[in-house]
């Protein structure tokens, strides 16, 4: 039984980053793909499936409130992917844990961090191996959740669409531009930290 690792929601302007962990025999996950390769109907089945045959799935949810504290305590986006993806080989107690890297300096801190474990970090992890792919199915899928409620929650305060969430979204960009030109506040679930989001609130998008 190995490991696997991948987020989903880290570009994005509305809703949380969501780190998934999979534990299993990856010979069971036959059908395993990246979530960005599959349709929505797609991975929402191979969710049930990976669900089915896994050993354990850790997920941890963060919120854009909790993203936005983090970056005031001086936490970059990597700094906070780094805690995440530490607490979920945690979860998983795996010796065997693969990864999708976010670049040499994360492969080199997360293994100092775990010397005593076999860590794979590896850009495009999530298209080599099926136990990251397996991750990455989880991850957006419970991603896809998390929107689905955060865009009938906006719906019926503005009668808007808000899209998928991330800032190059012609839905999003419309429901922000629509958001800023009646308020002068933040729309809910919005990351507040972001640079698009704070460009809106200025009136310089």
């Amino acid at each position: 039984m190995i490991g696997g690792s991948d987020e989903a929601g880290r570009g994005p302007v509305f809703g949380p980053m969501v780190f998934a962990g999979v534990a299993a025999d990856e010979e069971k996950l036959l059908n395993a793909r990246d979530s960005k390769k599959c349709t929505r109907k797609k991975r929402e089945e191979l969710y049930k499936e990976i669900s089915r045959v896994a050993e354990r799935i850790e997920i941890i949810k963060i919120m854009p409130e909790e993203i936005d504290a983090m970056r005031a305590n001086g936490k970059n986006l990597n700094a906070i992917e780094l805690e995440a993806f530490c607490s979920i080989i945690e979860r998983l107690g795996c010796d065997e844990i693969y990864i999708d890297s976010l670049g040499s300096d994360f492969e080199r801190k997360i293994k100092e961090t775990y010397p005593e474990l076999k860590i794979i970090a590896e850009s495009k992890a999530d298209d080599r191996y099926k136990i990251v792919s397996a991750a990455s199915i989880i991850a957006k899928v419970e991603r896809d959740q998390e929107m689905d409620k955060i865009a009938e929650e906006l719906k019926e305060l503005t009668g808007l669409l808000v899209g998928s969430g991330y800032p190059s979204d012609e839905k999003t960009k419309a429901f922000l531009q629509s958001w800023f030109e009646s308020s002068n506040s933040y729309p809910p679930h919005i990351r507040k930290s972001w640079l698009p989001a704070r460009r809106y609130l200025n009136g310089k998008l």
